[in-house]
């Protein structure tokens, strides 16, 4: 199912409000795709990855209902954009909803050519507005998909032209939103004077490098009952969680494993990750990492990381028997067979 609080909900909610529910739904390949279910029945038909532009298209000319055309962002500019091209061209009335969530949220929120940044790396975004308006469309509406009743009354006015319209939703992905730009510099430049210098990056060969601190230091010793809780793994029972470890969806004890290798202890952290996750290699690929984002690591300098740390971990685990003995097992009908 869809994600709670995902974006494409409320465009599909908005397009049967503006429809009554008596159109024609083409959908494409993505996130939305699981709007062909109830409640929202927005999938009347799906073949292949940019397919919905093209398949609108020839039923707007058999069809006595609205025909709206579904598809997401990296998919419009994956092979969207010529169906767009060729629907102006022949002259088709159709309603082309692109569902922008600034993101390739389906397969693990790759950058795409219309993300200004995503991991440290910076893109020339292109807009997509830029691109439908050189295919000639004339009719188009940029609208926030949680403004309601704006999507409903976009969506009205797009079905009421004669020809192509666009409706662009764009809001972004509940799982991984853009982040602001340099948002650490930003933070920095708000602060006061003592509050940039206990900011200051700590020297090179600092041996923790997760420091999370849930309490304000007091000048008064600690009591020795009180639980150190800086550069340690997460010990059970803390009275409060690390940012990183709060925005984990599987709840991994980030600060724990990033210390682990830090110190030496792939294995010890590759154990710790195995406690929520039984792929901790698989997962060290396609997570979104939302720890990152949420690592406090950035108010000196970046971000933790942790992605690439858990996929370090994963790296240290064993073998499985069943491949030794299947390489063994080859060696010797080689050695049987006399061949080299």
């Amino acid at each position: 199912m869809l994600c709670a609080g995902c974006v494409h909900r409320a465009a599909f909610y908005a397009a049967k409000v503006a429809t009554g529910d008596r159109a024609i739904f083409e959908n494409d390949i993505g996130c939305y795709t699981l709007g062909y279910g109830p409640p929202y029945f927005q999938a009347d038909h799906l073949i292949c990855m940019g397919g919905s532009i093209n398949l609108a298209s020839a039923l707007s000319r058999q069809a006595d209902r609205p025909v709206i055309a579904y598809i997401g962002d990296s998919t419009f500019f994956h092979s969207g954009i010529t169906g767009l091209l060729n629907a102006v061209h022949g002259g088709y009335r159709i309603t082309v909803v692109i569902l922008d969530n600034l993101t390739t949220a389906m397969t693990g929120h790759q950058p795409h050519p219309g993300t200004a940044s995503r991991g440290g790396r910076k893109f020339r975004p292109v807009a997509i507005e830029g691109l439908v308006r050189a295919c000639g469309v004339e009719q188009l509406e940029i609208v926030d998909p949680f403004d309601t009743a704006g999507s409903v009354d976009a969506f009205r006015r797009a079905l009421a032209h004669d020809g192509v319209s666009v409706v662009l939703f764009r809001a972004p992905c509940r799982l991984h939103p853009e982040p602001p730009a340099e948002p650490s510099r930003a933070r920095r430049s708000r602060s006061s004077p003592a509050t940039a210098a206990r900011a200051a990056p700590p020297p090179i060969g600092n041996p923790a490098p997760c420091r999370w601190t849930p309490r304000r230091r007091s000048s008064a010793p600690p009591s020795p009952a009180a639980p150190r809780l800086v550069g340690r793994p997460c010990a059970p029972r803390r009275p409060e969680t690390p940012p990183c470890n709060a925005a984990c969806p599987a709840g991994i004890c980030a600060m724990g494993y990033v210390t682990h290798v830090a110190n030496g202890r792939p294995a010890e952290a590759l154990k710790l990750i195995r406690e929520r996750v039984a792929f901790p290699g698989t997962l060290g690929h396609v997570c979104h990492h939302p720890c990152e984002t949420a690592c406090v690591r950035q108010e000196l300098d970046e971000p933790l990381a942790v992605l690439a740390l858990k996929r370090h971990a994963a790296t240290f685990d064993d073998p499985p028997r069943s491949t030794t003995c299947w390489r063994g097992s080859r060696r010797s009908h080689r050695a049987a067979s006399g061949s080299p």
